[in-house]
């Protein structure tokens, strides 16, 4: 008879368990808060085609140094281009 009443009472602790188990919320340990979003500014280089080849890459290597990265250009033809760099 103790055994019944033990296999009960490890049957009861096991259920027990796997109750709280599932009722819990998954949270991982490692979770981390969501992050913010990133800002950006914006840099006009110019209209370049006034400007020699040697003129143009040293602005662009200058903006590089300091952060600024190319984006793109309006109308296709390299004449007014934009860059970005993560807000500071």
């Amino acid at each position: 008879m103790n055994r019944s009443i033990l296999g009960a009472l490890l049957a009861s602790v096991i259920l027990c368990a796997a109750i709280l188990w599932y009722s819990v919320p998954n949270q991982s340990v490692n979770a981390q808060p969501a992050a913010k979003a990133q800002q950006w500014e914006y840099k006009f280089a110019g209209e370049l085609k006034e400007l020699k080849a040697e003129k143009i890459e040293e602005q662009f290597n200058k903006l590089g140094s300091d952060g600024w990265e190319y984006v793109g250009d309006i109308g296709g033809r390299g004449e007014l281009v934009f860059f970005k760099r993560p807000k500071r």
